[in-house]
């Protein structure tokens, strides 16, 4: 069975919604799926969450159909096996297709960074 990854960055005020919305795909979580705190400044208060995960390659194309409907607030990308340094399959950062990409790659192009702990 083949498996791809996907990285998703949704704004703090989707997060709940998100979660919810994550139920249907990431059985893994069970509704704590954007959990990783983000801000501009790596400092509180989060403004984003982040996920990053692994799926079959059937259930990602279902997420994918469902990624390309959402509001350009929702950054994403999809990569080509699930190893967390892979290549861009899809998504909507502007990667060019077969690009290397990782977690850190996507909050450089987000202007994002993890949320140190105080």
């Amino acid at each position: 069975m083949r498996y791809t990854r996907f990285i998703i960055i949704v704004p703090k005020g989707v997060q709940a919604a998100a979660n919810a919305a994550a139920r249907h795909w990431d059985e893994d979580d069970a509704g704590d799926t954007f959990t990783t705190r983000l801000s501009a400044s790596g400092s509180l208060p989060a403004t984003h969450y982040a996920a990053s995960g692994v799926l079959t390659a059937r259930r990602m194309l279902r997420l994918r159909d469902k990624l390309q409907g959402l509001p350009a607030a929702v950054k994403w990308t999809i990569l080509k096996t699930s190893d967390p340094q892979g290549r861009v399959a899809d998504g909507n950062l502007g990667f060019a297709a077969n690009s290397a990409c990782d977690f850190d790659r996507v909050l450089t192009a987000t202007g994002l960074k993890p949320v140190e702990e105080p």
